[in-house]
């Protein structure tokens, strides 16, 4: 997978998804920093992180 790629599969996510995956996998924030910085709950975000991932990984599979 490219680069470029990733950046397309991560636009493609809501908004939310996507700020919750990038401050979390990609700037290193922990789920309750992340929380903090979106104004959710700690709850709010795991759910967030799994539904992007599961959207991720789907996309991945089917070779998009």
């Amino acid at each position: 997978m490219a680069l470029e790629e990733l950046g397309e599969w991560l636009d493609a996510l809501p908004p939310q998804q996507r700020a919750a995956i990038v401050l979390k996998a990609v700037e290193g924030y922990t789920t309750a920093e992340t929380a903090e910085i979106l104004e959710l709950t700690a709850g709010a975000v795991e759910q967030l992180l799994v539904r992007a991932r599961s959207t991720l990984r789907l996309r991945r599979a089917s070779g998009e």
